[in-house]
C-alpha cells in the first residue's frame, strides 16, 4: 500500500443547502440559500483497499431540483438588460446603485449582481473613448471641436517635460475675439 495517498475522504453539499448562521456583520444578498438537505461522501478507505466509493446522507433522498442552478451561479444579463444599462452610461451622476434599482422597475425578477452593472458600464465608457486615456479623449474632443487650448506638462527632476499631464487650459475663438 502507499502510504502518502492523498485525501480519502470528501463531503459534498447542495449548493442551496447549509444554512448556518452568519459570523459576518452582513450578509451578501447574493448568496441566498434554500436549506436543500441533500448530501453525500465520497470516501477511499484503507479497509476497502483505496477504492473509491460514494454514499448519500441518510435523509437526503428528496433533493429538490432547484431551477436555473448550475455550477457557475453567475446570472447572465441580456441584450435587452445591457441595452438598458447601456442607457444610463453617458450619465455619469447616478451611480450603479440607481442603475440597478430602475433595472428591477424595468425587468421584476431580474437576476444580476452590481459588479456585473459596475463592469458592464465601465466597458461601455472604455468603448466610448476608443483607447484614450480620459485626457487624451478630451484633447480629441477640442480637436475635433477646433477650440484651441494648450496642456500643462509635469516636469522631472532633470527640467525636462515628461508624458504625465498637469493641467489643460482652453478657450473659444469668441472670448479671444472679445479680449482682443
Amino acid at each position: 500500500m502507499v502510504k502518502d495517498f492523498g485525501n480519502t475522504h470528501h463531503l459534498y453539499a447542495c449548493q442551496r443547502g447549509s444554512i448556518r448562521k452568519s459570523t459576518a456583520l452582513s450578509r451578501s444578498s447574493l448568496t441566498t440559500k434554500l436549506g436543500c438537505p441533500w448530501k453525500a461522501v465520497a470516501k477511499a478507505t484503507l479497509a476497502d483497499g483505496r477504492k473509491w466509493r460514494f454514499e448519500l446522507k441518510t435523509g437526503c433522498e428528496h433533493h429538490e431540483y432547484h431551477e436555473g442552478d448550475s455550477f457557475d451561479s453567475r446570472p447572465i444579463l441580456s441584450t435587452e438588460h445591457k441595452a438598458f444599462i447601456a442607457t444610463f452610461t453617458n450619465r455619469a451622476g447616478i451611480s450603479n446603485r440607481e442603475v440597478a434599482t430602475s433595472l428591477r422597475d424595468q425587468f421584476p425578477g431580474v437576476v444580476f449582481t452590481m459588479r456585473q452593472i459596475r463592469n458592464y458600464r465601465y466597458h461601455l465608457r472604455k468603448e466610448a473613448m476608443a483607447g484614450y486615456t480620459p485626457f487624451q479623449a478630451t484633447m480629441k474632443l477640442l480637436d475635433d471641436e477646433g477650440v484651441s487650448y494648450t496642456s500643462k506638462w509635469a516636469k522631472d527632476s532633470s527640467g525636462s517635460d515628461t508624458t504625465k499631464p498637469e493641467g489643460l487650459f482652453w478657450t473659444y475663438k469668441w472670448c479671444e475675439t472679445m479680449w482682443a
